[in-house]
Order: structure tokens, then C-alpha cells, then sequence
């Protein structure tokens, strides 16, 4: 008896491409002494700068932002902006451009992102893979093409693509979580101006400040409630920026403390658990002991980067009980164990040191 053989009517299922990388433009990686002062551009194409150390201040037409480590912002096409340093702390910083005409990008503009593991793993692969790709060195200045390399790994053309379209997705779905009106407290190191100052004005101000001066108060009175109101805001806001940075020092002299509670942090520190986890979260979208191992895992990260110390003597720096409860945390905050990222940041590694 003969085999029957039926014929099945499978379908084709087309995939819709949300996010399409047309071309690069350019793909540096720089280190800026204190006191850098670039003058400034404006382009036809988008611009992500990403600070992987350091702090630097970066100008988008009229608003300052003030970017730290693991910061990234996105400069939309013909905006004229320029950057310069603290002139107390080095910076090292990525910057990306390229075409797209995927416009749901636009809604990542005007506001300081802060990075996620994942995000700062697509950035580290996609420099890695543009290290593969380019013949142009990524630390120099001014380059108008990217020189492509004669011989060129498979895929890494793609790869590089890919990465890029991936941090984009990932940036705009995190972006999706994040309630209206917690957007405007992401954004509190924002100034608008023509001028930069030290003091430091937020979303909230600035829409208060702007309402006042476009619509005609029906009195005195009301104009000085609203004033008020910009004020108290203000003022609430640079206190909290204060307590994250006392709570951020004091966690950077306990990254090997694995013992460490969210009471014994608040005790030290002199303040309620329910106001620092208020604070943590308005201002940073995570808890404070969150906050402190996603913390750990980012150091953990950098150690791998420096290339000095094994796994076993990272592990016993930060305090992880073992090297397997080590793997297990980085694994699930990075998506991949700690000797896998060792191998992706490989051909990288010297431009952490």
C-alpha cells in the first residue's frame, strides 16, 4: 500500500517592520576632557548621544540638558545643538546618527532616557559591530562617510542594522510604560534658556513659566499663586535631586554589602522608606533596593569592561554569596551570563579603561 501524501495549504505571514534603519551617517566614540566646548550643528538626520562615563552638557536649540552615565538623548534632524563638559569630571560618550523614516522616533525626543542593561548591551554591540564594519576610527573627529573595511565578517553589515533598529524598539516601548505626567519629572535635568546656568529647572516650571507669560492673569493675586506654585515645585525638585545623589554616594561606598535593606539605608541616611521609595520612584521609575542591585549589576558590567578581575573575583567585590547566585542576578537583569557579555564587549574593552 502505497504512502499518502496530503498536501498541506500553508500561508505565508508577512512581518511588519516597525523601525527601518536606512542608512548611518556617523558612529563615534569619544573621550572629552572637562573643560570640551564643541560650537555646534545642525543636520539633516537623528543624533543619539549616549555618556557611557562621565557628565556632559548637551544644548538642543533652546534647552540644556545635563546628561550622566548611562544617559542617552535623542537630537531630532535640522536641530541645532552643542555640548560641553562640567569642567570637574572627564566624559565618554557614543554618538550615533542616521536616517529613518520610521516617525514614531520622534516621540523619544526632548528628554534624558536613562538606560536600561538591555539598552546599554544593543549599544555595546552595535559599537562592537561597527568596530567590524568600518575602517574609520571611531575616535576621530569631523568624518563626513564611513569608510567600510576591504573584507568584512558575515553579517556584520546586518548585525549592526539590527542592534540599532533593537535599541530603538526597546526605547519606545519603555517609553510607552511611562505614565504623561511621569515624563515630566524624567526630564528634571532640563533648563530652558538661552542661557546655562547651575540652577536647574524642571518640565513642570517650565510649562508654568511659559503659561504665565501667554495668558493674561485676571489678577495680581493669581499671578502670584502661579508663581508660587513654579517655586515650591522648584524647590521640591532640588531636594529630591539631593537625596538621590546622598542616597547614590552612600550606595557607591556599599556595592559589596549584600546585606543591605532599604531600612538600614534609610536609617543611615536620615530619612522615611516611604519618602525615598516616593522619591526613587517619581524620579528614577524603580525602587531603591532595585535601584541599588541594578546598581551592582552596572559595575559588575563595568569590571568585565576593565578586563582585570575573573568572574569569581567580581562576584566576591560586590558581595554575591557565590559565583552562580552572581551569574543568575546578571543573567536576568543583562539577558545574558556574565562570561557570554565578556565575550560581546571583548574587541571593546580597551575604550572603557
Amino acid at each position: 500500500m502505497g504512502r499518502y501524501r496530503m498536501k498541506k495549504d500553508y500561508q505565508d505571514t508577512y512581518l511588519d517592520n516597525a523601525i527601518i534603519l536606512e542608512s548611518l551617517q556617523t558612529v563615534h566614540y569619544f573621550k572629552f576632557s572637562p573643560d570640551y566646548n564643541y560650537r555646534g550643528e545642525s543636520h539633516d538626520f537623528w543624533e543619539f548621544i549616549y555618556i557611557d562615563f562621565g557628565i556632559l552638557n548637551v544644548r538642543i536649540e533652546n534647552d540644556i540638558y545635563t546628561l550622566e552615565k548611562g544617559d542617552l538623548i535623542l537630537i531630532g534632524p535640522n536641530e541645532f545643538h552643542n555640548v560641553w563638559g562640567n569642567y570637574q569630571h572627564p566624559s565618554d560618550i557614543a554618538v550615533i546618527s542616521f536616517r529613518t523614516p520610521s516617525m514614531r522616533i520622534s516621540e523619544l525626543t526632548h528628554k534624558i532616557i536613562k538606560t536600561s542593561q538591555r539598552q546599554q548591551f544593543f549599544i555595546g554591540q552595535f559599537l562592537r559591530e561597527a568596530r567590524l564594519t568600518f575602517a574609520t576610527e571611531l575616535e576621530k573627529p569631523a568624518i563626513l562617510k564611513l569608510e567600510k573595511r576591504e573584507y568584512l565578517p558575515f553579517g556584520c553589515e546586518q548585525s549592526l542594522k539590527n542592534y540599532l533598529e533593537l535599541l530603538i524598539i526597546d526605547l519606545i516601548r519603555k517609553d510607552m510604560e511611562i505614565p504623561a505626567s511621569e515624563q515630566l519629572i524624567k526630564n528634571k535635568y532640563v533648563s530652558s534658556g538661552s542661557e546655562h546656568t547651575d540652577f536647574v529647572h524642571t518640565d513642570p516650571v517650565h510649562y508654568c513659566s511659559v503659561h504665565l507669560s501667554s495668558v493674561q492673569s485676571d489678577s495680581f493675586q493669581s499671578d502670584s499663586f502661579h508663581f508660587g506654585s513654579a517655586q515650591s515645585s522648584s524647590i521640591k525638585l532640588h531636594k529630591e535631586r539631593s537625596i538621590i545623589r546622598q542616597i547614590q554616594d552612600y550606595f557607591e561606598n556599599h556595592l559589596g554589602d549584600s546585606t543591605l535593606t532599604l531600612q538600614q539605608v534609610c536609617k543611615d541616611n536620615c530619612v522615611s522608606s516611604a519618602l525615598l521609595q516616593q522619591i526613587f520612584r517619581n524620579n528614577l521609575g524603580t525602587g531603591v533596593i532595585e535601584y541599588y542591585n541594578n546598581l551592582r549589576i552596572e559595575r559588575a558590567m563595568h569590571l568585565i569592561q576593565v578586563g582585570k578581575y575573573n568572574m569569581t573575583e567580581i562576584s566576591e567585590i560586590l558581595g554575591y554569596n557565590s559565583l552562580h547566585y552572581f551569574s543568575k542576578c546578571f543573567k536576568k537583569a543583562v539577558g545574558i551570563p556574565p562570561t557570554a557579555y565578556a565575550s560581546s564587549i571583548e574587541a571593546l574593552h580597551h575604550t572603557y579603561e
